[in-house]
């Protein structure tokens, strides 16, 4: 009845990449009554994903993003394909563009600076912090400043972030495919309803998802600058999106982009203290560049900046944010692919390698942690820059170094292994310590 379920522990992308090294680069699991399809070499995924791109771009249900969250075609991210599905990503990919991007680049750029400031006091103040904490502060100020132009968190007791925080951990946890039981095996529909699983879910939307979108849109409105909340208004009407649709579309671009930046601004920390050699390369370029200006380096500089920029997508692809990306669903036969077949690209294999490789001389190994096709997140362009401004302005002006043990032992982080938390996987818990740069002004 549950077919491959039980089999798939804490964190599947690395059980499918233990089957992809017995079983081959393909192979099929049954998810209780779902056909799940998973690919672990990015030649097939190509071939499946964006070649046969009109046949598998469709996406499965899934109780909390399709059915809750997702209700009446809401959002994108598991909106199934047809005219809406069109125009939500219309309105995306406009605000998302990188001529979109590029005229909020000085806000991007302010705010990733005050959180480097923050960060070094904190560290100053406390001996040490926790990356992943402090990751996701600096990405969920980045988003409250550029999708809605509103005062950023203090620190990370203010509770605005606080607030943030938990609707994403929640998302998360009710969004993991992976233990969507009734949609998998519909006969535990009934258990699910005696449990009122869907009715916890449809109360965090209710009582505490949307009012807080809601508040933080209207003070978007009501800002004097710029803001994606604004954009968006711009063309709504043009693309047929009502204030509910705003409401869970800013929903999913503030979870998306705070968490995703977090999360890999964190497994980056824990690269450069694990790497120091590599850390110093990267300060000697970034330093090159400040000496030759007189100024940082901006997005717009990141030619000038190789060996960084080699880190920096070294970094995504040695510890993605995902290990499995979103699912697939095939709308109609083709070659041996049946209709209905759920298809995952297993991030975890095509992005694993034993250590990391980085040749600022040469094009960085491919990473693939935003997607295929026509579902290609719409995002990267963003997601790239706030993550250049937080990785340059934390080198550019400290060292980072692993937690001292009572007996003065560096505890270097864990690389190998991460925390599911439904969508996501985040380091296990560790701590690092700043050391503020000697030629820093900061």
């Amino acid at each position: 009845m549950t077919g491959h379920m039980p089999l798939l522990g804490q964190i599947p992308g690395e059980i499918f990449t233990k089957w992809h090294h017995e079983y081959g680069p393909i192979f099929r699991i049954k998810m209780g009554v779902q056909n799940w399809l998973i690919l672990g070499n990015a030649q097939i995924a190509h071939d499946i994903l964006v070649s046969k791109g009109s046949v598998t771009v469709g996406r499965p249900e899934q109780t909390f993003l399709t059915k809750v969250h997702g209700k009446g075609g809401r959002g994108i991210l598991m909106i199934d394909y047809g005219k809406r599905w069109k125009n939500i990503r219309n309105v995306v990919l406009h605000i998302l563009s990188p001529k979109s991007v590029d005229s909020l680049s000085s806000t991007i750029e302010r705010e990733s600076e005050k959180g480097a400031r923050h960060v070094m006091e904190v560290a100053e103040l406390n001996g040490t912090i926790d990356p992943l904490e402090f990751g996701r502060f600096i990405s969920t100020n980045l988003m409250l400043a550029i999708a809605f132009n509103i005062p950023s968190a203090k620190d990370v007791d203010d509770p605005t972030f606080k607030e943030i925080v938990k609707f994403v951990k929640t998302n998360s946890s009710y969004a993991d495919f992976t233990n969507d039981i009734s949609e998998m095996v519909p006969i535990l529909k009934l258990p699910e309803i005696l449990l009122r699983r869907d009715r916890k879910m449809q109360r965090h939307v209710d009582n505490e998802l949307c009012p807080f979108m809601r508040q933080i849109i209207k003070d978007a409105r009501e800002s004097s600058g710029d803001s994606l909340v604004k954009k968006i208004d711009s063309i709504k009407e043009e693309y047929d999106i009502d204030e509910t649709g705003v409401i869970f579309l800013m929903s999913e671009i503030l979870h998306a982009e705070s968490d995703s930046v977090g999360i890999t601004t964190a497994w980056s920390i824990s690269l450069l203290c694990s790497y120091p050699d590599v850390q110093e390369k990267v300060y000697k370029e970034v330093n090159a560049f400040i000496k030759r200006h007189g100024r940082d380096s901006t997005f717009a500089d990141r030619k000038e900046l190789p060996y960084f920029i080699a880190f920096e997508k070294e970094c995504i692809r040695f510890r993605a944010a995902v290990d499995i990306g979103l699912p697939h669903k095939v709308f109609r036969d083709f070659n041996v692919i049946t209709k209905g077949t759920i298809i995952y690209v297993n991030v975890n294999k095509l992005h694993s390698g034993p250590k990391l490789y980085i040749n600022g001389s040469h094009q960085s190994r491919d990473h693939f942690m935003f997607g295929w096709g026509r579902r290609i997140c719409p995002g990267i362009y963003m997601t790239k820059t706030e993550l250049f401004y937080t990785l340059i302005k934390l080198v550019s002006r400290c060292i980072t170094e692993p937690e001292l043990s009572p007996d003065e032992e560096r505890l270097y982080p864990d690389l190998q292994h991460g925390i599911n938390t439904g969508v996501s996987v985040t380091p296990l818990p560790f701590k690092i310590r700043l050391i503020k740069r000697d030629n820093s002004n900061y």
